[in-house]
């Protein structure tokens, strides 16, 4: 699973600062000079999902990794742009190209944000022609409205909805999803693993194995765990030789 880049809503978050960004600024379009509204990348997002790209490239060359054989992502701008940047580009299978289906219910949790407002279908088709939709894709988007949030009891069925929904339909052994920072932790919940945050153009992959040791941070080794079970694996972006393992509900996963 894989976090967007840094978007324009991010920066416009961190310049206008926290409590005026969610109290104003996020429920307008933009501000005459930027527009947020269902955020583009900005260059940093875009060279963070390219530095991921590369991080791919590394993995499928020099470490034999399997790449994904299906691609799902977020409807919105953020995600779309992700996706296609990371993966375009790599040495991938010819039987599993990168086609990636937009999948509504893979969204951020839906506030009064208008970032959270995706665009029509035919615009998203129109940016990202080689993009497959799920079937019942509606044209204009049929769940952001203004000044509501949803609940996060409902953003959590529809992502175990929308798990379910791959896990039955698609049986391939390696899936990509590119998402948003809440929605891979209601993902993750909905998992029953331990769910953090994501750095944003950073990904994580998920499996069920048992695992002996885990990495409490980013960096960070704990060398005596008692983790067992199910863990989340990450791989930094910046640095291929760096895997961090989440155990669940043992070690506190970072945020840096």
């Amino acid at each position: 699973m894989g976090r967007h880049g840094e978007g324009y809503h991010n920066a416009a978050e961190s310049y206008f600062g926290t409590p005026a960004w969610n109290c104003y600024w996020s429920e307008l379009d933009g501000n005459g000079t930027v527009t947020w509204a269902d955020a583009k990348l900005t260059e940093v997002g875009v060279q963070q999902a390219l530095r991921v790209n590369k991080f791919w490239a590394n993995l499928i060359k020099d470490g034999k990794i399997s790449p994904p054989e299906t691609y799902y992502t977020s409807p919105l701008y953020r995600c779309l742009d992700t996706a296609r940047l990371t993966f375009t580009g790599l040495d991938l299978p010819r039987k599993s190209p990168f086609v990636p289906v937009v999948k509504e219910f893979l969204r951020e949790g839906i506030s009064a944000h208008t970032c959270d407002r995706r665009s029509s279908k035919s615009s998203i088709r129109q940016n990202f022609p080689g993009f497959k939709f799920e079937k019942g894709f509606a044209e204009e988007d049929p769940y952001w409205t203004e000044l509501y949030a949803e609940p996060r009891d409902n953003q959590d069925a529809r992502s175990k909805a929308v798990v379910d929904d791959i896990f039955t339909n698609d049986d391939s052994t390696h899936i990509s999803i590119s998402s948003h920072s809440g929605e891979i932790a209601s993902l993750l919940r909905g998992k029953s693993l331990h769910s953090f945050y994501a750095l944003r153009g950073n990904r994580l992959m998920v499996s069920h194995s048992p695992r002996s040791s885990c990495l409490q941070s980013q960096h960070r080794c704990r060398d005596s765990c008692p983790c067992q079970g199910d863990y989340v694996e990450w791989r930094c972006a910046s640095d291929y030789d760096v895997a961090v393992y989440a155990a669940k509900d043992v070690c506190g996963a970072a945020d840096n």
